[in-house]
């Protein structure tokens, strides 16, 4: 007989992609969220690549419009969203860090949520 013991409760890759595909199967929290593949791992999984903002609104919320658009990516004065301040978050760098796997998988459904925070962010 086996005995497994495990340090805290895994966070499979399976899980991620199956976590992912339910953020995008809801409509509202989808539109927040772009997915695209940021590339392979050795082993031949996708690594992805998330970002997650307010797509129908070319200025973030909070911030009064501006003609001063030094990047010239958005038309009207406006901060287009290539203008915007970046957060990066990375989770999972190794595999055997599950727990930060758990972190972000908070971190997004917060962010893609429908609190008033969430949507100021």
């Amino acid at each position: 007989d086996y005995v497994r013991l495990a340090y805290f409760y895994p966070f499979t890759y399976s899980y991620n992609r199956a976590f992912l595909r339910s953020i995008q199967s809801n409509k509202r929290a989808s539109s927040y969220m772009y997915r695209q593949s940021l590339c392979r791992t050795r082993g031949n999984n996708v690594v992805e690549l998330l970002t997650i903002t307010d797509f129908g609104s070319s200025s973030p919320a909070g911030s009064s419009s501006s003609s001063n658009n030094s990047n010239n990516c958005s038309g009207g004065g406006e901060i287009a969203i290539c203008s915007r301040p970046i957060v990066f978050l990375s989770s999972r760098v190794h595999p055997g860090e599950a727990n930060s796997s758990w972190v972000m998988k908070g971190i997004i459904q917060f962010l893609t949520g429908e609190s008033k925070e969430a949507r100021f962010l």
